[in-house]
């Protein structure tokens, strides 16, 4: 083992300033992709990109170019067309020169942190803690950072890794009891839109060939849904078509009661009170009702000006 560490030192020093010129010479076209590559010292450009993000880190040592801006740094550095990059394949020199000094500090005091809450005693646990350290290891000549389908399960993996676990306390039984009652509350509205929907849809289809049936249905509808006008507008027109026009009437005053400020509340009764009730004086009297006008869009307020110019025009024709 000794022998064999001598002579890699020996190798080394005496091959040193070769591969040094190698690594850091410009290279004239791309590393081949094949086995050969790796008896090749070249950094395939690399060292040129670490230099050009220097160079851009000088030039704004503080907060750096902007994330994402290697590209243009690299065209303002570059001094051939073979050398065009996005990242300078360092992750830590990418932080340094897009966001400077600034963003390297928050980016390793990161890194540090998920490292040191990484550690567990036992050996599932050790072994994933070593995903981080390799995966910024190889960050520093390779651009794996703009790549989720490599950083995001590291990054999953050390911050299950870094959590603290917690002791949760036993829940009682009153805490239980009141989370079921919500979730049921929640899960019975739900439903009960859904439900309050299907009964509206199934009056609606009744109207005219069953109208008690549609009297029923939307009943049940305004059960469930207390707050919707819907199922009353088609029970009112139910009971009209059956000619109860007193529950009508009552039907259409409730809607405008449970709704004041709908102007279709108001529009449903006055029309009842024009076209069936004959009292062009009083449908005047709910068009102009101040209560659905505050709130009412600009072609509310038209259609509701032209329901007035025609009641005002019916209630008072004129001399003959």
């Amino acid at each position: 083992m000794i022998v064999a560490a001598a002579a890699v030192c020996l190798v080394g020093g005496l091959h040193a300033r070769t591969w040094w010129d190698e690594f850091t010479a410009p290279a004239s076209s791309e590393v081949s992709n094949n086995p050969s590559r790796l008896t090749e010292a070249s950094s395939n450009h690399r060292w040129i990109w670490w230099t050009e993000a220097w160079r851009g880190f000088k030039a704004h040592e503080l907060a750096g170019t902007g994330a994402g801006s290697f590209e243009f740094t690299n065209l303002r550095y570059h001094t051939t067309t073979v050398d065009r990059a996005l990242e300078p394949h360092d992750v830590p020199l990418q932080f340094l020169s897009e966001t400077g000094a600034v963003g390297l500090v928050l980016f390793l005091v990161a890194m540090l942190t998920l490292v040191r809450g990484a550690r567990r005693p036992t050996d599932p646990e050790i072994a994933l803690a070593f995903a981080l350290p390799a995966y910024l290891l190889h960050g520093l000549v390779d651009i794996d950072w703009d790549f989720a389908a490599v950083s995001a399960p590291v990054f999953l993996v050390a911050g299950a890794l870094a959590v603290k676990p917690i002791e949760r306390p036993r829940a009682s039984f009153s805490a239980a009891l009141a989370g079921a009652g919500l979730a049921l509350a929640a899960l019975s509205s739900l439903f009960a839109v859904w439900l309050g929907g299907r009964w509206t849809g199934q009056a609606e289809n009744a109207l005219g060939t069953h109208n008690a049936r549609a009297v029923t249905l939307a009943k049940r509808a305004r059960s469930v849904q207390p707050l919707s006008v819907e199922p009353i507008f088609i029970q009112a027109l139910a009971e009209q078509l059956q000619r109860h026009f007193g529950e009508t009437l009552g039907l259409l005053r409730k809607a405008t009661r449970l709704q004041p400020e709908n102007k279709e509340t108001w529009f449903a009764l006055g029309e009842f009170d024009f076209r069936v009730r004959h009292c062009p004086r009083i449908a005047l009297r709910d068009a102009r009702n101040p209560r659905h006008q505050r709130r009412s869009s600009r072609k509310a307020r038209r259609r509701s000006e032209r329901w007035r110019r025609f009641v005002k025009r019916t209630a008072n024709p004129g001399p003959l």
